[in-house]
C-alpha cells in the first residue's frame, strides 16, 4: 500500500523549506522523533508538539481556522489531497497501536500518503478494519461446521454482498445469504405468533 522508494522530509528538511511566516510558525511546533520499528525505511517521524484534536491529531490554525497539521503540510509540499482520498499514516503500526488518543503516529506530519477510505480503514487495525477485511461472514446465520466452527458465506462474491450507504457516507457490507435466512426465520416466527393469537374455534354440538 505504501509507495516504493519515497524519501520523506526530515525535521531539518522542513526547517529549511518552511521559511515564510506561516511556515516558520508551523516549523516551530515540530520535533524529530524515533524511526518506526516496523518501517525503518521511512526514516524518523516528525512529531507535532502543538495543540491536538481529541483523537490526537495535530491541528494548526491558518486564517482563523484549524486544520489537521499533517494535512496542511501535505498540501504545502504536494498540493491538494486527491478527490476521494484520505491521508494515511504509513508509520502507523496496527499491531502495537490501539487507535486510542495515545497513538503516536497521529502526531506525525510527514509519513502520509493518499489512500481511499476503505484502504485507510483496513490499514488501521481497529475492529472496523477487522470487519471490513473479512472474506467470510460471521453472523448468527453463518453456516457452521459440525464442531461449531464458523464457516461463513463468501463475502468476495459480489452477488452475495449488499452494500448499504449510511447517512455519513460510510459503506456497510451485508451478507445476502444471511439476510435471506433472517427473513425466513422472521416470517416463520410471525406465522407462529399469529396462529397462537387466533381465537379458538367454538366447540361443535353433536345432536343425538
Amino acid at each position: 500500500m505504501h509507495p516504493a522508494r519515497v524519501v520523506y522530509p526530515t525535521f531539518d528538511d522542513l526547517k529549511a523549506l518552511l521559511t515564510d511566516p506561516v511556515g516558520l510558525r508551523f516549523a516551530a511546533k515540530l520535533a524529530e522523533d524515533l524511526i518506526p520499528d516496523h518501517r525503518p525505511d521511512l526514516g524518523p517521524c516528525v512529531q507535532w508538539t502543538g495543540s491536538t484534536t481529541p483523537k490526537g491529531y495535530g491541528q494548526f490554525k491558518v486564517d482563523g481556522r484549524n486544520e489537521l497539521a499533517h494535512r496542511w503540510l501535505f498540501k504545502r509540499l504536494h498540493g491538494p489531497v486527491p478527490d476521494g482520498k484520505q491521508l494515511h499514516h504509513l508509520c502507523h503500526d496496527p499491531g502495537a497501536c490501539t487507535l486510542k488518543t495515545g497513538c503516536p503516529h497521529r502526531a506525525c506530519v510527514v509519513h502520509t500518503t493518499p489512500v481511499t477510505r476503505r484502504e485507510n480503514i483496513l490499514a488501521g487495525g481497529s475492529p472496523v478494519a477487522a470487519r471490513a477485511g473479512r472474506t467470510r461472514c460471521q453472523g448468527k446465520w453463518a453456516p457452521r461446521a459440525a464442531d461449531g466452527t464458523i464457516l461463513g458465506h463468501d463475502l468476495t462474491d459480489p452477488a452475495n454482498v449488499f452494500v448499504q450507504v449510511l447517512a455519513n457516507g460510510a459503506r456497510m457490507r451485508h451478507c445476502r445469504a444471511c439476510m435471506r435466512a433472517a427473513d425466513r426465520d422472521y416470517k416463520s416466527r410471525l406465522r407462529a405468533r399469529l396462529r397462537a393469537q387466533r381465537p379458538a374455534e367454538p366447540a361443535q354440538l353433536t345432536l343425538v
